[in-house]
């Protein structure tokens, strides 16, 4: 079972490096390191994609602060890294109205000229063992590439951390991908009715 200590071991072993870790908070330069780039990390790589298994559809708890330019605001649900579309909740398959978040007094909110609004967004997960096999695989190799700077000198290192990386995200994402299936149009009755 994946967790935190497993991944962060997988980016010290990427790195080459044989010293490893029981805890983030031992005393350690490698868990001090892991310690101040784990979560930033993670978070980073949950925002960079619209992740299908850190995907929430949520409704929107309203404000009563007026904008100008907008007819309501919204409070942005807990755990929200970022938002991917704002629809009426009698439409939540819509592709969703314009929207804008912004800093207001209360807090950080979404303004958006829809009532009784749903927010679909990537959720802040932080729990390892619900990442798929292959996120999982990309952040430690992410995680590999921030740290290897603080931990090591090796000549190309970087580099090498980087395309593994890049070839880490290419297969989490085809994989992430391909948990969807948007049924086709069926064209071919319209093809026949058109020929005759």
């Amino acid at each position: 079972m994946q967790s935190q200590i497993s991944i962060c071991n997988r980016a010290l072993a990427h790195m080459g490096q044989t010293r490893f870790i029981r805890a983030l908070d031992e005393a350690s330069e490698e868990a001090e390191t892991l310690r101040l780039h784990y979560d930033p990390v993670r978070r980073a790589l949950l925002s960079d994609r619209v992740w299908r298994f850190a995907t929430m559809l949520s409704p929107l708890p309203e404000l009563t602060t007026p904008v100008p330019g907008w007819e309501r605001a919204y409070a942005l649900p807990a755990g929200c890294l970022r938002v991917i579309a704002v629809t009426p909740a009698t439409a939540p398959d819509d592709l969703g109205a314009a929207f804008e978040t912004a800093r207001l007094p209360s807090g950080r909110a979404i303004l958006a000229n829809v009532p009784n609004a749903l927010c679909r967004y990537v959720c802040d997960v932080t729990d390892p063992t619900e990442f798929p096999p292959l996120f999982a695989d990309a952040l430690s190799w992410r995680l590999a590439l921030e740290i290897s700077t603080p931990l090591t000198t090796k000549s190309g290192l970087r580099d090498h951390l980087a395309a593994h990386y890049m070839e880490a995200l290419r297969r989490a994402v085809d994989a992430d991908a391909a948990e969807a299936s948007i049924p086709l149009p069926e064209w071919g009755d319209e093809y026949i009715k058109a020929r005759a």
